[in-house]
C-alpha cells in the first residue's frame, strides 16, 4: 500500500508539472522553446505510462502473493490433517 500511495502522490505532482508546462507553451513565443517544452512533456507522459505499468504489475504481483499464501495455507491444513490421520493409525 505504501508503494501505491507514493505513486499516487508522484502522479499528482506530474499532473501539476504538465499543467505548468502547458501554460509555458501557451506563453512561449520562441519555436525552439516550444519544441523543448514539448519534448519534456512527451518524456513526462512516457514516465506516467511507465508508472501506470508498474502499478499494474505491482497489483498482479500482490494477487499472486495472495494466491500463493492461500495455497500455502491449504497445504498446511492438508498436512495437519494427514498428520492427525497418521497419529490415529499409530495409536
Amino acid at each position: 500500500m505504501e508503494f501505491e500511495n507514493e505513486v499516487i502522490i508522484m502522479q499528482e505532482n506530474v499532473s501539476q508539472m504538465l499543467d505548468t508546462i502547458q501554460q509555458l507553451v501557451q506563453n512561449s513565443k520562441n519555436d525552439s522553446q516550444m519544441q523543448q517544452i514539448q519534448n519534456i512533456t512527451n518524456q513526462i507522459c512516457n514516465i506516467q505510462d511507465s508508472t501506470d505499468q508498474l502499478i499494474n504489475k505491482n497489483q498482479q504481483l500482490e494477487q499472486r502473493v495472495d494466491f500463493l499464501e492461500n495455497r500455502h495455507q491449504d497445504f498446511e491444513d492438508a498436512l495437519g490433517s494427514l498428520l492427525q490421520v497418521l497419529a490415529l493409525k499409530n495409536d
